[in-house]
């Protein structure tokens, strides 16, 4: 059974800062007194997509 964790969007927001400014997910963890899974799965949530011709330029794509 799934058990899940409603976190509020400042709580979110806050671990997103953290962990852009060079905090590692333990560290954020430990100072939120939440379990690193959830650290880990709100970063997922937050990272921002690759767009599939990403990283292709037009000459490439032949």
């Amino acid at each position: 059974m799934a058990r899940g964790i409603t976190l509020n969007l400042r709580i979110k927001e806050l671990i997103i800062l953290k962990y852009r400014s060079g905090i590692k997910q333990a560290t954020i963890a430990k100072q939120l007194n939440l379990s690193r899974s959830v650290i880990c799965r709100t970063i997922k949530l937050f990272r921002p997509r690759k767009s599939l011709g990403e990283g292709f330029t037009s000459q490439e794509t032949v």
